[in-house]
């Protein structure tokens, strides 16, 4: 087993670079740091130890901090030290712990620029997790478990048995902290790991043996299909984070599903906060096609479908355009940009760079503003009016963006622009026009009249 290890470090941590191993003075982190002090003899890089106090046990807490000091010093290794007071937090205190004492060794790995964190997870652990996640429901994913390398943790261990480990550290007699927290059999991964893989072992002596196999097997294909999903984001998102929805729904369910958990991953950066529960939904909806759907996708962020795609976006409101009178001629400020008006005394040739009004048939003053529920307007060569929301639809406006969009009306309140999509069939210029008012916009507009 000991080659493996060295294996997996020569692999993965480049020489004289940086890693920071997460330590709790337990006997799996103690057993990980010796290994790794065999690794450097030959293939020469640097440990941080990272100790982070959760603060759940009492004065035994505060000793194994203590024990994590006196073996960096012991070791002449530099130790980093975190805490947090995890009893007052609410919910799972597994899950909060976690949280907590990730968000510490990603900080120390920023503080060292570090290559990895190093954890010591090992073979007993990943069983542990495998079941859990069986118990859950997980799809393949939970199933695979734990990775020796996955972003930027490294788990050299995954294949040492937990008996492999105080073995060897009874034969060279060497010392370890021990938390009592881990025989609560309150908890349900202590009650797994007392009770169900002792069970299994003595069914099967050649359990461990039979679930290497099996989780080597099911992880390369996780990989596979992973690398599918990648491929297939790659090709098909033209624009960030926003999807064609035909070509989506014309994938197999199951791709569906990873494609989604990729977008998650890739806007957020991680997936702990994605549940089977996020995915689905958020598949129904791009299933169903109906723009304008949307469903939480994250903290912050919704999936919406739009009239042909579906995108991820912050929910964080777009300011809204306020009510501003115009200058004419003159240059008015308005929360995205600027609007210029000029009077003009002729038609000009170009009528594709900004939006003309015939001036006697407008009602003065003008004002800008932003859209409003129930907006109507006549757009050109129309009978009726139209409902603004109907014009968005229409021309395949992403709602996000229909906030941006300046709505130029008249003393009358009567809309008599639209950005640059449209102006109202009531100031359109004809063969009898006299005067004209140009409006332009800075920065430009996406969308130009048509």
């Amino acid at each position: 087993m000991i080659t493996s290890i060295s294996k997996y470090i020569k692999q993965n941590i480049l020489r004289n670079t940086t890693v920071i191993l997460a330590f709790s003075g337990g006997p799996d982190s103690v057993y990980l740091f010796y290994q790794i002090k065999k690794v450097q003899k030959l293939h020469p890089f640097t440990v941080i130890l990272a100790h982070f106090n959760h603060n759940l046990r009492g004065k035994d807490s505060i000793k194994d901090e203590q024990f994590c000091k006196r073996f960096a010093n012991k070791n002449k290794v530099i130790i980093e030290i975190g805490s947090a007071n995890i009893k007052n937090k609410k919910g799972n205190t597994e899950d909060i712990a976690r949280k907590y004492r990730y968000k510490f060794l990603n900080k120390v790995k920023e503080k060292y620029d570090a290559e990895f964190i190093v954890t010591a997870h090992h073979l007993d652990d990943n069983i542990e997790t495998f079941l859990m996640n069986f118990m859950r429901g997980t799809g393949l994913k939970g199933l695979s478990a734990m990775q020796v390398k996955s972003l930027n943790i490294l788990r050299p261990l995954l294949g040492v048995s937990k008996k492999e480990i105080l073995s060897y550290l009874k034969k060279y007699s060497i010392r370890f902290c021990i938390d009592k927290t881990n025989f609560d059999e309150s908890y349900t991964r202590n009650n797994v790991r007392k009770n169900i893989i002792p069970l299994l072992r003595k069914i099967q002596p050649s359990f461990d043996k039979i679930f290497l196999r099996n989780w080597k097997t099911m992880s390369q294909t996780q990989k596979f299909i992973d690398k599918n999903a990648e491929t297939w984001i790659k090709k098909n998102m033209k624009k960030k984070y926003e999807i064609n929805l035909k070509k989506f729904n014309n994938t197999e369910q199951f791709l569906q599903t990873l494609i989604i958990r990729k977008l998650f991953y890739l806007y957020h950066k991680t997936t702990d906060n994605l549940s089977k529960n996020t995915v689905l939904r958020a598949q129904k909806i791009i299933n169903e096609e109906k723009t304008g759907k949307k469903t939480p996708f994250g903290q912050k962020t919704i999936l919406i479908i739009n009239s042909n795609s579906f995108e991820i976006r912050n929910t964080n409101k777009i300011k809204k355009i306020l009510l501003k009178k115009l200058q004419i001629p003159g240059e008015t400020q308005y929360i995205h940009g600027k609007i210029l008006l000029k009077i003009l005394n002729k038609v000009p040739k170009e009528l594709s760079n900004g939006i003309f009004l015939d001036y006697l048939k407008c009602k003065f003053p003008l004002y800008i503003r932003g859209k409003k529920n129930g907006d109507t307007f006549k757009n050109i060569g129309m009978r009726g009016r139209q409902k603004l929301q109907d014009f968005f639809v229409n021309k395949k406006i992403p709602s996000q963006k229909r906030d941006t969009i300046p709505i130029i009306i008249d003393k009358t309140n009567n809309i008599i622009a639209i950005g640059n999509e449209a102006i109202s069939d009531s100031c359109k210029i004809t063969r009898h026009t006299k005067q004209i008012i140009s409006i332009s916009f800075k920065p430009p507009l996406e969308n130009k009249q048509k």
